[in-house]
């Protein structure tokens, strides 16, 4: 299936492409979106709104935007991908800080990546998947038995499949069988 399609987030069109000429799942990520964020952002800053209110602001609306469905796409993202994500955090912490980042409040300065956050929550999503009631369980390859595992030193639940090309292997199920069990 492939097309155009739209998605309304928080009063916002978001528009995304699916196709076959695409990274993995054929997801192209359209970053110039996040930049009316950023633009609202410096304009809460004028109208003098503290620090503190534009830091929930950036963490309530920004990034959940950034990291909508990552669990399908991130392992697809390409280095330019990751970084114009990531311009986006520098970014909205400069409007937010200014571009002193030695006063950079200590959760802040400690906060993860956009990147460690995907990840992380790429393997809360696969963890969920493992669970039997989940409605996406069905995805994942049948169990290895049980009695062979036990006599492995570093035996995995289920077994990762053979993939012959790059993009398969980063496929979001491969990708989570092969780095989460």
């Amino acid at each position: 299936r492939s097309g155009l399609f739209e998605q309304f987030f928080n009063g916002l069109q978001l528009r995304f492409f699916l196709g076959q000429q695409q990274s993995n799942f054929g997801l192209r990520i359209r970053l110039e979106w996040l930049f009316e964020f950023l633009h609202f952002l410096q304009q809460l800053k004028r109208a003098a709104m503290t620090s503190d209110d534009l830091l929930y602001y950036y963490q309530s609306v920004v990034r959940p935007v950034t990291e909508y469905a990552c669990a399908v796409w991130h392992t697809s993202l390409t280095q330019e991908q990751i970084r114009q994500l990531e311009d986006i955090q520098k970014r909205a912490k400069k409007i937010i800080f200014g571009s002193n980042s030695g006063d950079l409040p200590r959760p802040l300065v400690t906060a993860p990546s956009l990147e460690e956050r995907r990840e992380m929550l790429t393997k809360r999503f696969f963890m969920d998947l493992l669970n039997e009631k989940n409605c996406l369980h069905e995805l994942l390859p049948a169990k290895r038995d049980s009695d062979v595992t036990g006599k492995l030193r570093d035996a995995k639940q289920y077994p990762v499949p053979w993939a012959r090309t790059e993009r398969f292997r980063k496929s979001t199920i491969v990708y989570a069988l092969s780095n989460f069990q």
